[in-house]
Formats: structure tokens, C-alpha cells, sequence
């Protein structure tokens, strides 16, 4: 997350909340929170980042199990303006992080797999898929876009056995197979497995997507 924290310390602050459009889960105290320069003002505690000292020490408080998480910590929030202890900012702009509430059309894919919120003029770093059913189903669009449900294969009709335990066959388009080496590249994290006798930079599809690698191995079991 190189990006991600460089992006934060430009904010100069001690804890960094993403912000959404909606006051949940009272809107009674949405009127209380500072205006902000976009239409995303109100504090989500579903990803947030900041110096370890800084969070343990502004979530020292008792919250009960059946309290709502969001409420506390907007309520700590509010508090905190009112003293200089803490700095504390809200995501206004969706710099790093991107809340899916009430998102409507305002992501953008670009090339590259890079979105852009159209209206606050920043690519997020980090989506957060909350709100809800809409909002779910909006998210999930923009997951497909990022990672392919439909695996395109090739029936295997021939084989040829290469070497002792290594056999060739039709397996995959072309097509899919860029998918994949684009999807790879993305997430990164190449490096050498532990324990292998002949290491080098490899990445297992595990990694990166449990879906991709169920129907590779299901599609394997079955056809090869």
C-alpha cells in the first residue's frame, strides 16, 4: 500500500476516515458534522488509516455489544473537534478511499483499471462495498469490471506429453490468458515461494482471486 500512505501523510493529520453522502445510522446528527466541499461529508468507520498510538488512544472508550460501531466512532468524531488532541480529516474528495453508499454513477473505469469519481475528480486508492442492496448490486458491477466471471477455455482435444510429469493441450484463449496476465500485474506481490528447491518471481492465482482458481481447477478436474 505504498500509494495509499504516501497519499495519507499528505493529509497531514493523525487518523483519516473515509466520508460518504449519506448520515447513517442517525440522521439526526447530520446537521452537527462540518460542511464539506463535496457531496460525500459524513464519517464511515468502515476503512479508515492512521498512526497506531493515535487510534488505540482515540478508540479507548467502552462501546456495548449492541451499540453500532459507526455511531461511536462519529460521535468520538464530533467530540474532536471540539479540542486539538487529535487531528482528524474526513475523505472529502474520496482520495483513498471510495464508500459505494449511495455511490449512483459517479465511478468511471478508465484504461488501465483505474477508476475515477467524475465528480470529486480523484481515483480512489481502496473501494468499500457498503450500503445497501443497490448499493451492493452497484459494487458488484464494478468488481466484473475488474476481475472476469466468465472463464474462457478451449476444449482439449489433443495432448502431447513433453516430459516425465509435463503434458501440453489447449487450455485457455488468448484472450483469457491476457485477462489473467493483466490481473496478475495489477495485484503484484511476485516473489519466490518458500520451500521451493528452484525459486523465482512467481504469484499464485490463489492470491488474487479464489473464484479464478476454483473454476481453473474444476475446469481441469473435469476436462483434462
Amino acid at each position: 500500500f505504498p500509494v495509499t500512505i504516501r497519499r495519507f501523510k499528505g493529509f497531514e493529520c493523525d487518523i483519516l476516515f473515509a466520508a460518504e453522502k449519506v448520515c447513517w445510522p442517525d440522521s439526526s446528527i447530520a446537521s452537527t458534522f462540518p460542511e464539506s466541499p463535496t457531496a460525500y461529508r459524513y464519517l464511515n468507520s468502515g476503512v479508515y488509516i492512521g498512526y497506531r498510538d493515535s487510534i488505540l488512544s482515540f478508540i479507548d472508550h467502552y462501546i456495548e455489544d449492541s451499540e453500532d460501531d459507526q455511531l461511536f466512532l462519529q460521535k468520538l468524531y464530533l467530540d474532536s473537534l471540539q479540542d486539538d488532541k487529535y487531528t482528524i480529516k474526513l475523505d472529502y474528495e474520496n482520495y483513498i478511499f471510495q464508500c459505494c453508499n449511495s455511490i449512483n454513477n459517479d465511478l468511471v473505469l478508465l484504461p488501465y483499471k483505474q477508476f475515477v469519481n467524475i465528480n470529486t475528480k480523484c481515483c480512489p486508492a481502496i473501494l468499500h462495498g457498503n450500503g445497501g442492496v443497490d448499493d451492493k448490486i452497484v459494487f458488484d458491477n464494478i468488481f466484473k469490471q475488474l476481475y472476469p466471471r466468465n472463464i474462457e477455455f478451449i476444449d482439449a482435444t489433443e495432448m502431447k506429453v513433453v516430459a516425465p510429469d509435463i503434458i501440453e493441450m489447449d487450455f485457455l484463449t488468448p484472450e483469457m490468458c491476457e485477462k489473467i496476465i493483466k490481473i496478475a500485474e495489477d495485484h503484484g506481490n511476485w516473489k519466490s515461494m518458500y520451500g521451493d528447491k528452484f525459486p523465482g518471481q512467481e504469484l499464485r492465482v490463489r492470491e488474487f482471486s479464489m473464484e479464478l482458481w476454483n473454476a481453473l481447477e474444476a475446469h481441469f478436474k473435469n476436462s483434462i
